[in-house]
């Protein structure tokens, strides 16, 4: 019985953690640019939607071979979805 309720408590848990996140849409122009994230590596490309992202600030790199890398600053909401291209 204890097993269920904690169960329940951790799925609601994750329910309004999600609540609370942003998601970031991010497209280039070729398509395929390596999407990094505060100098870390995703092992994402464009174009691609990261979701349950916390609210706060970030540095979004995006690299693609043979062309300038492009890093920009972007602010994640809370429950809404941002847009970087």
């Amino acid at each position: 019985m204890q097993k269920k309720y904690a169960l329940i408590a951790f799925i609601l848990s994750v329910l309004v953690a999600s609540a609370y996140a942003g998601a970031l849409e991010v497209l280039s122009e070729p398509t395929g640019a390596e999407i990094i994230i505060n100098h870390i590596r995703t092992g994402r490309y464009t174009p691609d939607t990261l979701t349950n992202l916390p609210s706060s600030e970030l540095r979004v790199t995006l690299l693609l071979e043979n062309y300038r890398y492009e890093e920009r600053g972007v602010t994640i909401d809370r429950s809404k979805t941002s847009s970087l291209s």
